[in-house]
């Protein structure tokens, strides 16, 4: 079995090459975040306008509060099926 430390060097040198072959590949750095120089790609920064942030977070929110309030009417839903499914079979029983 493997020491600690030796799992450690082993991902971080797969790590690392996984790194450099991206590098190769698309002459973008993604540890450092940014492009290296030379390369088949251009990088060229695109900038998104705060407003377009703020939108969409506000979407995201609004999403959330709609799935938490779903979230808050299924255990009645769920109590309301289990109950006429155990009269049922009280029915069946009778």
């Amino acid at each position: 079995m493997p020491t600690a430390d030796e799992l450690e060097e082993f991902f971080a040198a797969a790590e690392k090459e996984l790194q450099l072959q991206f590098i190769h590949k698309y002459n973008y750095d993604i540890v450092k975040d940014k492009p290296v120089e030379g390369g088949r790609f251009e990088w060229i920064k695109k900038v998104v306008p705060p407003s377009l942030f703020l939108f969409l977070a506000m979407i995201i929110v609004e999403e959330h509060h709609e799935a938490a309030a779903e979230i808050d009417k299924l255990p009645m839903d769920l109590l309301a099926h289990i109950f006429s499914f155990i009269n049922s079979f009280k029915d069946l029983a009778q």
